[in-house]
C-alpha cells in the first residue's frame, strides 16, 4: 500500500540538509532519488502498458514528486530557524521510513510464515541498526 506522506518528509530532510551544508543536502537528494527510482518505474510501467503516451507517463510520474519539492521548501525554511528544527526534519523523515517499512513488511512476512519470527527479525534488525549507528 503506498503512503503519500513520505514525499513531503523526504523533502523536509533534503531542505533541512541543505541549510546545514550543500554537501549534506546534495547527498540526501541523491540517496533519496536513487531510492525512488524503482518506485517511479513501478508507477510508470502500468501507465505506459495501459496505453498512456510516454510524455503523459513522464508528466504523471513527475507530478507524483511535487510534494517532495514542497517538503524541501518547508525543510529549508524550518532549517533556517534553529538547529533543533533541522533535527526535527531529519528525524521525521527517518521515522516515516521506519514506519512504512514496519507497516508493510511485517504483515507481508507474517502472511508468508504465519509465525512471530518476522516480528522478532524486525526488532533484531532495528536494534542492529541502532548499534551500528552508535558504533559509527
Amino acid at each position: 500500500m503506498p503512503y503519500p506522506a513520505p514525499r513531503p518528509t523526504e523533502g523536509l530532510a533534503i531542505g533541512a540538509g541543505l541549510t546545514v551544508s550543500g554537501r549534506l543536502g546534495l547527498s540526501l537528494a541523491i540517496v533519496i532519488g536513487l531510492h525512488n527510482i524503482p518506485e517511479g518505474v513501478a508507477m510508470a510501467a502500468p501507465l505506459s502498458g495501459g496505453g498512456l503516451s510516454r510524455a503523459r507517463t513522464l508528466l504523471t510520474a513527475c507530478a507524483a514528486g511535487l510534494p517532495m519539492g514542497v517538503g524541501a521548501f518547508l525543510g529549508a525554511a524550518m532549517g533556517n530557524l534553529t538547529d533543533q528544527a533541522v533535527g526535527f526534519c531529519l528525524a521525521m523523515a527517518g521515522g516515516m521510513m521506519i514506519f512504512i517499512s514496519f507497516a508493510d513488511l511485517i504483515p507481508a512476512s507474517k502472511s508468508l510464515s504465519g509465525r512471530r519470527y518476522p516480528s522478532l527479525g524486525s526488532i533484531a534488525g532495528l536494534l542492529a541498526g541502532i548499534l551500528l549507528i552508535k558504533m559509527l
